[in-house]
């Protein structure tokens, strides 16, 4: 059995991040790991990175807030024209909230002294 005893453990290197692998991404890897190999340059992260602030929150807005999950209809032209509803829809809403903080409350209405 094995049994753990202070001071008896020698001292753990720091570690750091490997260094970046350079040149061409071989073809014969896979999907998987040609992207993972990408993210491990500064320029693949720092462009991953860019997907927070651009597309990513837009489909997580449409799949939460909206309850879209799947298509319902079948074929690519049904599919497009599904989609452009549903886009349609995320777009006008984004523009209703946004006119309403942009125009300012009413005014009081006075009373009479």
């Amino acid at each position: 059995m094995w049994e753990w005893r202070p001071g008896k453990c020698p001292p753990m290197p720091v570690t750091t991040r490997p260094p970046a692998p350079g040149g061409l991404i071989p073809k014969a890897l896979s999907p998987k790991d040609r992207m993972r190999r990408k993210l491990q340059t500064k320029r693949g992260r720092k462009r991953y990175a860019l997907r927070m602030a651009t597309v990513e929150p837009v489909f997580g807005q449409i799949k939460q807030g909206r309850g879209f999950r799947q298509f319902l209809l079948r074929g690519l032209d049904q599919v497009q024209g599904e989609w452009s509803l549903i886009c349609t829809g995320h777009n006008l809403l984004k523009l209703f909230r946004h006119s309403r903080r942009s125009v300012s409350p009413p005014s009081p209405i006075p009373q009479p002294a």
